[in-house]
């Protein structure tokens, strides 16, 4: 049995790592590459009464392991479901929670703490003959007990369907993990005395729990109907939180709304009232709709429409937005003396956190003087917030009907920010900069923004702004001219982050294109770069692309020309052309395409300094290029083909192209049909030195080449998070054997080159006409292991998994791989999803089984040997940044809301904070991936 999720959530110790996977297994293994590192495998046995041991494996913030069986049996009855907590260090079994009834831990769901104790929610757990009342049980993770969950030790519902603990679709939860470990239990189906989903709100010690029933002495609950429908719970930075209880009644006010503050450390109990509360009005004010945290930890809710609400329109409207202290919160009703108000069309209003902890308040559809979307946006204070009335005097507004200034507001690095109308003055559009200390108060004109030109229908903005690194900014538009005549196209305008920037756009001012959107792609440097791949130097001249370079600084004006942009000298060259840049700026364009004097199609790679640009025609003096008709140098097989026509460089998937950005800056380039003189497609990977680029022709004697006619090597390559890669070559034929194929890893800092052979790779084998041959590494993670997916093998049936160590080289055998051993012959599979078949599609009810059983078993993974990385010293090692948050492994605090990535549960979300369980090791969080990635379980995921 694969697990059906691995649920990771702490950082566990430096020495030794422990995976868990649900895996029927024989044997053990284990393998040394060349560098000493070390996998191994050992088998943990489920206890007496499993059947479903390790559905889901959750790792402790202390190192212990949970280990969950919703099919346990014990007593005489079946399925009633388990956890049990292991010890990290010995594997010893600490302790057993266990269900009472049929199914009571089904959909259940494991919560950690952060502090080692976590959360058993069995939203299913029946009490004294009442069905799915559901409970939510506090357990201590280094406990050593055996017990029930019962109504004394866990938190218990009332009535039948209640679901304690789970949303209304009961496979997911409704627990919010604070700060410092304390929880949060939203119920939105809770009720009593018969009436059902008055809904409740329950606070949780993070090191005793709470137990119970759910009454108004441990919990804040609604008295009508449907009150906490729709709810939420915002934790805050400072470990307190906020409840929105957007269609809480106001007696006979339906759908007032209510925001509630509560105290990290202590219970809400009660009902919610102006005494508590803050609370709307008016019948469908709905006021804790949407909560926005601002990043100093202060929030701000939005409100919506105290008259006439009328779904998504409305005549006269009124939205409000109410600031908040997170350690204090606000209570009382809505009005003017405690938010801001606006009056207009539509109820749409929204509030952007700025970079320095202010933000901005937009209503498009804000009335003036009649006139209706006219459009405001007003400023406010992080620490004190705005009241009163939006309003000329303290509001950047439009001056017509239907201006709708702050359809778009773009908050910068610096803490300044654009505001973006696009219907400005009749379609002209305008981009207004605003100083994110100050705001902006007036209103939009040509002396105060960049405004689209008088003769044109459409105009400035339509398509956003681009944020360039360091704090300016690029405006894109879409311009067409009164009567749609051809001369329409795309400005690209560049406007400075730290002061206002204003007049109308031209090519004096702005960069135009002939196309609608060519993409327009910042590099990290500051710089950045436009992408024309059908750009032509005239009427009837051929479509040979550009590649503009632009001075993030000072921005670049006019329009593409041999003098300021690299292009091609013949027709269609930059078509599928593919860009990639390194951390320096560099970059690198492949032109798959480009041709030439003596051949078609032959590509070209082209190293760029990301400090400079390059301008001219592509040529063999400044590109790695090919010989041969059809060489194709870093194109992928559709697009050399003829099939790929689209903009690579800016829309693609990241193994869809033939560039790679790999260790220290440096590139690969894939060419997979690359010719060797009268051998075709052989293919080839050429490693590029992202400093200094390469310039010449590729061959055996500076790439990694193939030897057989079709071996395409360069169709998949994969990079590892430490910026080493494999090469994965499914058609790679051995001396005997057609389709063997081959994975061969390769470091990223150092030119790997000649033929692929045993001794560089890992090789498949077999006999051609059957899958034996198929070497096919179905996913690829980190250096420290990869897996790879054999599809049959001489030595076991149903197929065999490789557990391949950094530099493993040579064939499959035994000695290095793990079967995937399935029931008997003709078996009925007793619960879906209880096995996967070889190619990692998940079994179900229907099907039968071919193979042989084995007993049901969890393996237990262990690697050892890679030191753990963290740059930039924000307590959360370089793979994991990268790999499972998706922060950047050199900036500590990646959002810029003030807490270091490694503290912060939402590390890309300026708006949400609460208690983040450290992240695995990089090594073992990457082998989890790599294994979950191969059979297509649920992906690795930080605690939310």
């Amino acid at each position: 049995m694969w697990p059906m999720g691995i649920n990771l959530a702490a950082r566990m110790r430096v020495k030794i790592f422990s995976v868990f996977l649900s895996l029927v297994a024989i044997g053990s293994a284990a393998i040394t590459a060349a560098d000493g590192l070390v996998v191994t495998r050992e088998d943990l046995l489920g206890p007496d009464g499993t059947r479903r041991f390790g559905t889901t494996v959750t790792v402790l913030s202390s190192g212990n392991y949970v280990v969950y069986d919703p099919a346990w049996s014990s007593d005489g009855v079946d399925n009633v479901g388990a956890v049990f907590v292991y010890d990290g260090e010995t594997n010893q079994l600490l302790s057993t929670l266990t269900g009472k009834s049929w199914e009571d831990t089904l959909h259940s769901h494991i919560v950690p703490l952060g502090n080692g104790n976590f959360l058993f929610v069995t939203p299913n757990f029946d009490h004294q003959g009442v069905t799915d009342v559901g409970a939510v049980t506090w357990v201590d993770g280094s406990e050593s007990a055996t017990r029930t969950i019962s109504v004394e030790g866990s938190l218990v519902g009332l009535m039948e369907k209640q679901r304690v603990g789970a949303k209304p679709n009961v496979l997911n939860h409704d627990v919010t993990v604070l700060r410092d470990g304390n929880y949060v239990i939203l119920n939105e189906a809770w009720g009593e005395s018969g009436v059902a989903d008055l809904g409740a709100v329950t606070w949780g010690s993070g090191v005793s729990g709470v137990s119970g029933n759910i009454t108004s002495s441990n919990s804040l609950i609604g008295t009508k109907k449907h009150d906490f429908s729709a709810a939420h719970v915002l934790p805050l930075r400072s470990g307190n939180y906020v409840v929105g209880s957007p269609f809480w009644d106001n007696g006979e006010i339906i759908d007032a709304g209510a925001v509630t503050w509560g105290d990290g450390d202590s219970a809400l109990n009660g009902h919610i009232s102006v005494e508590s509360s803050l609370i709307g009005s008016s019948e469908h004010e709905r006021v804790g709709a949407h909560i926005v945290q601002l990043r100093n930890g202060n929030y701000v809710s939005v409100n919506g429409a105290q008259v006439a609400y009328t779904g998504g329109n409305c005549d006269n409207c009124v939205t409000s937005a109410t600031w908040a202290d997170q350690d204090v919160g606000i209570v009382g009703q809505v009005s003017s003396s405690n938010s801001l108000m606006s009056v207009g069309t539509e109820w749409t209003m929204e509030v952007l956190p700025l970079h320095n902890g202010n933000y901005v308040v937009s209503r498009p559809g804000w009335n003036r003087d009649g006139l209706e979307g006219v459009g405001a946006v007003t400023w406010g204070d992080g620490l004190s917030g705005v009241t009163g009335e939006m309003s000329a005097g303290n509001s950047l507004i439009g001056t017509l009907g239907d201006d709708r200034v702050g359809e778009r507001v773009i908050d910068l690095p610096n803490g300044n920010f654009v505001v973006l109308s696009q219907l400005w003055n009749g379609g002209r559009g305008a981009a207004t900069w605003g100083d994110g200390l100050l705001g902006a108060v007036g209103e939009v004109s040509p002396e105060n923004s960049f405004t689209g030109p008088t003769e044109y229908a459409q105009g400035l903005g339509q398509w956003g702004a681009i944020q360039l690194v360091g704090g300016n900014y690029l405006v894109t538009s879409y311009i067409k001219s009164q009567g749609g005549t051809v001369h329409s196209g795309q400005m690209i305008t560049w406007g400075d982050g730290a002061s206002k920037s204003a007049g109308e756009i031209s090519t004096s001012n702005s960069f135009f294109t002939k196309g609608h959107s060519d993409p327009v792609i910042p590099l990290p440097n500051g710089n950045y770069i436009i992408l024309q791949e059908t750009w032509s130097a005239g009427a009837g001249a051929p479509s040979v692309g550009a590649v503009t370079w632009g001075d993030g600084s000072v921005g670049v004006f006019g329009s593409a020309s041999t003098l300021n942009s690299l292009v091609g000298r013949n027709d269609n060259d930059l078509r599928a052309l593919v860009f990639e840049s390194n951390e320096d700026g560099n970059y690198v364009v492949s032109s798959p395409l480009w041709d030439s004097d003596q051949a078609a199609d032959v590509g070209a790679l082209t190293w760029v300094n990301g400090a400079t640009g390059l301008v001219g025609p592509i040529t063999p003096e400044n590109s790695l290029i090919g010989l041969t008709t059809g060489d194709c140098i870093g194109g992928v097989v559709n697009a050399c083909h003829g099939l790929g026509t689209g903009n690579y460089g800016f829309e693609y998937e990241r193994r869809d192209n033939g560039v790679h950005r790999v260790g220290n800056g440096n590139f690969v380039v894939a060419s997979p049909l690359w010719n060797n003189d009268t051998t075709a497609d052989v293919g080839a990977v050429t490693w590029i030195d992202g400093k200094t680029g390469r310039i010449g022709t590729v061959t055996n004697q500076n790439s990694l080449v193939g030897s057989t006619t079709g071996d395409q090597i360069g169709e998949r390559v994969e990079v590892f998070r430490d910026g080493n890669y494999v090469v994965i070559s499914e058609k790679w034929d051995s001396d005997d054997l057609e389709d063997a194929g081959a994975v061969t890893w390769a470091d990223g800092a150092v030119r790997m080159v000649g033929s692929v052979s045993a001794e560089n790779s890992l090789i498949g084998f077999g006999e051609f006409g059957t899958r034996d041959g198929e070497l096919d590494a179905g996913f690829i993670q980190q250096d420290a292991a990869f897996v790879s997916d054999l599809y049959a093998c001489n030595f076991c049936e149903g197929g065999v998994v490789i557990i391949a160590a950094r530099g493993l080289v040579g064939s499959v055998t035994a000695s290095n791989s793990a079967s995937i051993i399935a029931p008997s012959p003709g078996e009925m599979v007793k619960n879906p999803f209880d096995y996967i078949d070889h190619s990692g599609r998940r079994l179900t009810s229907s099907d039968t089984l071919p193979v042989p059983t084995s007993a049901n078993r969890v393996v237990l993974l262990q690697i050892n040997g890679l030191p753990p990385s963290d740059m930039d010293k924000d307590g959360l090692e370089d793979d994991v940044e990268i790999t499972l948050y998706g922060t950047d492994p050199n900036n500590p605090d990646t959002d810029g809301d003030g807490v270091l990535d490694g503290a912060d549960a939402f590390p890309l979300d300026p708006e949400r904070w609460a208690i983040a369980v450290p992240a695995l090791p990089s090594y073992a969080l990457l082998f989890l991936g790599a294994i979950a990635g191969l059979f297509g379980l649920r992906g690795l995921r930080p605690l939310s």
